[in-house]
């Protein structure tokens, strides 16, 4: 009965320390006969607890993350190529909350907090054209996009960081 009891508070610290979810969606269009849609999608997030360091448990330290993904392509086919076109978008919120452990540890470095945003676009148009039975080409540009805002700091005292 002792070992049984050790094992189910042992289930539930696990399972309480993390908790996540996922969404996926992939489709595709086949709009005509010579064009080709695809569409990807993920929403994604978890919740969980962070120790202080290796083999130290920190008992009120979380990170929370919601993450969210786009793709839209497009693939043309005609006589002599193809013209693809791609675009993705990927967006994340990212939150670390470590509050001052209670008792106080000396060798803890509590309190720390930080939250993270971060976006990324991505678009590129490329051809591929055959121009005889050996030789082809390839042509294209892309466009690429990143922002972030990083806010840090220790006892609600945030300090901005610009990337």
């Amino acid at each position: 009965a002792y070992e049984i009891t050790r094992w189910l508070e042992f289930r539930r610290v696990l399972f309480r320390s993390y908790d996540q979810d996922i969404v996926s969606l992939n489709t595709s269009l086949q709009a005509t006969k010579k064009w080709q849609i695809r569409f990807a999608g993920q929403l994604a997030r978890y919740d969980a607890k962070v120790d202080d360091a290796s083999f130290t448990d920190d008992k009120n330290s979380r990170v929370k993350n919601k993450n969210s993904q786009a793709t839209l392509s497009s693939l043309y086919t005609f006589s002599k190529g193809t013209l693809n076109v791609n675009a993705n978008y990927n967006h994340i919120d990212r939150t670390l909350n470590d509050a001052r452990n209670i008792p106080e540890d000396p060798a803890d470095y509590d309190p720390y907090f930080a939250h993270y945003k971060g976006s990324t676009y991505f678009l590129e148009a490329y051809s591929n054209l055959n121009l005889g039975k050996h030789i082809g080409l390839l042509v294209g540009a892309d466009w690429r996009n990143q922002q972030a805002d990083i806010q840090i700091g220790r006892a609600h005292v945030w300090t901005p960081v610009t990337l």
